[in-house]
């Protein structure tokens, strides 16, 4: 399975918190990126990454390159949102590749949360429920967790469902927040 995440952010709540021209999923955590830490927990469960990139994608292609670990990364650059970005990714690059894509399932993961969920019972959830579209949902935070799973279909998704799980979760939009998940992921070393 593949995953696009959502990296194109400027961070401006973090500005204080990042060096100038550096994306939000770059920020330092304990002497690497976000960003690795996010792809390091995926990366035993899907086989590619899209990073649907935006501000600052040299940063984030010089520090990367073309694969993670063991796992190849693929790039788009969309500056028009998240729905952009996503469109943007499914067609730059699965149907330019595979020419249909369809019927298959994404993960599709923000670049600037970390959500302890696993994947298997996710997907799991996912294929049960029938559904076009799985949203993941905190229990710890009682927010959207950044981590949905999309089938790929030539049709809109007119179908849904919600995955609630009670693992870790943080969003790093704020100087506070990032403290919190650098300090976490100190604890975890």
């Amino acid at each position: 399975m593949q995953a696009i995440i959502l990296c194109g952010g400027k961070g401006t709540r973090l500005k204080s918190a990042l060096p100038k021209g550096l994306p939000k999923a770059m920020a330092e955590v304990c002497g690497k990126p976000f960003l690795y830490h996010l792809m390091e927990y995926w990366e035993p469960y899907v086989d590619r990454f899209i990073l649907a990139t935006g501000y600052g994608k040299n940063k984030i292609t010089e520090y990367f390159g073309n694969e993670f670990k063991r796992t190849s990364i693929v790039y788009t650059e969309c500056t028009d949102g998240t729905a952009a970005a996503i469109k943007n990714a499914i067609e730059e690059i699965l149907i330019k590749e595979n020419g249909d894509p369809y019927s298959r399932q994404i993960f599709v993961i923000n670049g600037d949360t970390y959500f302890e969920i696993s994947p298997f019972e996710m997907l799991e959830f996912h294929k049960k429920s029938g559904e076009h579209i799985t949203l993941s949902y905190s229990s710890r935070e009682q927010i959207h967790a950044g981590v949905d799973i999309l089938e790929l279909r030539p049709k809109y998704h007119t179908r849904g469902t919600i995955v609630t799980h009670p693992g870790y979760f943080i969003d790093i939009g704020t100087p506070e927040r990032l403290a919190e998940f650098r300090a976490y992921i100190s604890e975890k070393a």
